[in-house]
């Protein structure tokens, strides 16, 4: 039959994401997933002048998706396809 499909929100620089990716790949026959980058990084213009100097900073922006399904924000966060209706 055909397997629901997971969201699975992740970030590439957690150790905690990685688990469960080895966890969910060696897991593929019996479980589908969509690949979510739910944290990163990005470097803004400093137009409030938060680093005191001047300069660009860098923010640590979470996505929506990853707000609504954790209130924490954190990953990894599966969130199971009879949740996404």
């Amino acid at each position: 039959g055909i397997l629901p499909k997971f969201r699975y929100l992740s970030a590439w620089f957690c150790p905690f994401a990685h688990r469960a990716t080895l966890a969910l790949e060696h897991h593929s026959g019996r479980v589908e997933y969509e690949w979510v980058e739910a944290l990163g990084w990005e470097r803004r213009d400093d137009e409030q002048n938060v680093t005191g100097s001047g300069h660009e900073w860098w923010y640590h922006w979470k996505s929506p998706e990853l707000k609504r399904a954790c209130p924490g924000a954190l990953v990894p966060t599966l969130i199971h396809p009879v949740c996404l209706l």
